[in-house]
């Protein structure tokens, strides 16, 4: 909030106005849990942050699926995605371990240049 971002959220409740208000540009964020996982199609979204991902990989691609669209308005635009991995489980579970390992694979994939 200090930053002054106009922001608003999408949560259940919340009226579907956020999303147009979002889509046209009046809001700068939009905060929200899995509302926004999968059937939302706007291209200009280019920045998501990651909280408590779920460990499936099918909604962690819907997710990412938010800011991977390509644009027309916006041919050199790039997804950025700031995910929040936890590499301090002393009970041997390895599962963010994985997950960062597969996030940093995908982080190497380009567009090509003929699309």
């Amino acid at each position: 909030m200090d930053a002054g971002i106009i922001f608003g959220t999408y949560y259940e409740g919340d009226e579907s106005q956020r999303l147009v208000e979002f889509a046209n540009g009046r809001l700068g964020c939009l905060v929200s849990c899995h509302r926004l996982s999968e059937g939302i199609d706007i291209k200009s979204v280019k920045n998501i942050v990651l909280f408590s991902s779920a460990r499936a990989k099918l909604e962690t691609i819907q997710r990412l699926g938010r800011c991977l669209r390509t644009d027309p308005e916006d041919k050199e635009k790039r997804a950025h995605v700031l995910d929040f991995v936890d590499f301090g489980d002393d009970e041997g579970d390895t599962t963010d371990v994985r997950r960062y390992e597969w996030l940093r694979a995908l982080s190497m994939t380009q567009k090509d240049d003929d699309e």
